[in-house]
């Protein structure tokens, strides 16, 4: 119904910073189709008058109860105008008030309690028109210098075996590795290609652990696969229910799995049927193991439980795929003096061929010189090992105060492994997209930030995207409100 606007995209968790401007735009169009004025949506609302117009004129974002008071004035109107919004503008409604939209729709339910039966109902019934569905489950980006691994064809492989035609021979397989070595990545390529493939009848799952409660994380699962929660059952009933079905068959990813969070593998493992696969990335796999172990004994299974799990470790690149990524490399960042092949064997084999590591010294190096970079390569190794976390905060350090502002504002709007494009940048720096483009440029040259591809909103708004490095995020994040480390 109204036109369509250039909205930057919600991302992260928070509410984007130009909600309010792309929220006052619909509200405009939403009052001029259903013929209603500001101060008559104000008495019903129950607002004062410069509360609404701050909203129209997109100075304020409105909290979800007033957004609820404002459908429920609005949409008969709308409705008798032939004028409804449509799926598309109800997920973009969703992404302006900072909330996943099966989060919203709880809240918007509780909210609309005191209106009319049939309104809320409608209203309701509306939100739940734009249910995403299996086709919109969004799966990781991954990086755009990407190189193929040749553990891909094995992790596949071992993905797809079967036993007797339909059994997983592995249900639950336990990629293994450190900081930064690329187990997210490799599982987001699996994880693409069974998509496309349609290798899982029932769709491929991705929950990132430990960022929401269990019930939450399982929610989003059932969302993703389709399926409705009966009333008064929880989320995590629905989702065993209809799993134990034996026909069904779902790749399950879990990714960045630590101690500190394991219900959701508990949950997962335990709902587990023959024919579906749980895919974990950690870096504390014996802890990983042990429970996996200990809650598939609790069911019947043919085969002795230790035969049911899969341990895949993963570590640096093999020396010809590592040469291919500093060559992809140097394509990316500006280099007056790109060094002999024997000088890239020399970084590689130094820091074990690790994937972040060669490109935080290959960046650096192209920034300041090569002699200086690798003597700084070395004060960030311990033994033949990168110390990932060392050679980042040296990194950070080094950066120009400016840029090192700039990535601190977008990692504290952010979650960790997110993507952003430049409008989403212009708006949280406060400048225009063609300066906000350059210092994009300026951040990818340090290493800390990648270029990534395969994002899902890219196929929405066309733009190109970026992440920061997750290490970076992890060292630098401060939640929204949490001013102790901003001072540093």
């Amino acid at each position: 119904m109204a036109r369509k606007v250039d909205n930057p995209c919600f991302l992260g968790g928070k509410p984007h910073p130009d909600a309010a401007r792309v929220f006052g735009v619909h509200l405009r169009e939403w009052l001029k189709i259903a013929d209603f004025k500001q101060s008559q949506l104000a008495g019903a609302i129950h607002k004062d008058a410069a509360y609404v117009s701050r909203i129209v004129n997109g100075k304020q974002s409105p909290s979800l109860a007033v957004l609820a008071d404002i459908l429920v004035a609005l949409y008969p109107r709308l409705k008798a105008q032939g004028k409804v919004p449509d799926a598309t503008e109800v997920r973009e409604l969703a992404r302006i008030v900072g909330r996943e939209w099966h989060e919203v729709r709880k809240e918007f339910q509780a909210l609309l309690k005191t209106h009319v039966p049939e309104v809320r109902d409608e209203i309701l019934a509306w939100w739940d028109s734009a249910r995403p569905r299996l086709a919109q489950t969004e799966l990781p980006s991954i990086p755009a210098n990407l190189v193929v691994r040749s553990e891909f064809s094995d992790l596949k492989a071992r993905v797809l075996a079967t036993e007797d035609g339909w059994k997983a021979r592995w249900p639950v397989i336990i990629v293994r590795g450190a900081t930064g070595v690329g187990k997210t990545t490799l599982a987001a390529e699996i994880a693409r290609w069974m998509k496309g493939h349609s290798c899982f009848s029932d769709g491929v799952v991705w929950v990132r652990g430990g960022e929401r409660s269990v019930e939450e994380a399982i929610e989003i699962v059932c969302w993703q696969v389709g399926i409705r929660r009966k009333r008064r059952t929880q989320w995590a009933t629905t989702w065993w229910e209809w799993l134990e079905a034996p026909e069904r068959r779902v790749l399950v990813v879990l990714d960045d799995i630590d101690s500190n969070h394991l219900d959701i593998l508990h949950t997962m493992v335990e709902s587990l049927n023959a024919r579906s696969v749980l895919l974990i990335t950690t870096q504390v796999p014996d802890t990983v193991r042990k429970e996996v172990l200990d809650f598939l004994s609790r069911k019947q299974w043919e085969r002795p439980v230790q035969d049911l799990v899969n341990d895949f470790p993963l570590s640096g690149f093999k020396p010809e795929e590592g040469l291919a990524f500093i060559c992809r490399l140097f394509k990316e960042y500006p280099c007056r003096y790109i060094p002999p092949r024997e000088m890239w064997e020399r970084i590689g084999h130094r820091v074990g061929w690790h994937p972040e590591a060669l490109r935080l010294v290959i960046a650096r190096g192209c920034r300041v010189g090569w002699n200086r970079a690798l003597e700084e390569m070395e004060e960030g190794l311990e033994g033949q090992y990168p110390n990932l976390e060392r050679m980042v905060q040296h990194n950070m350090e080094r950066l120009p105060q400016e840029e090192r502002t700039l990535l601190k504002k977008l990692i504290r709007y952010m979650k960790r492994g997110d993507a952003f494009g430049v409008k989403y940048a212009a708006a949280v720096w406060g400048m225009n997209e063609t300066e906000a483009r350059a210092r994009i440029d300026q951040l990818t040259q340090t290493g800390l930030v990648e270029e990534v591809q395969g994002y899902p909103l890219a196929l929405d708004f066309g733009e190109e995207w970026w992440r920061i490095l997750p290490m970076v995020f992890t060292l630098e994040h401060t939640p929204l409100g949490d001013t102790r480390r901003m001072a540093r």
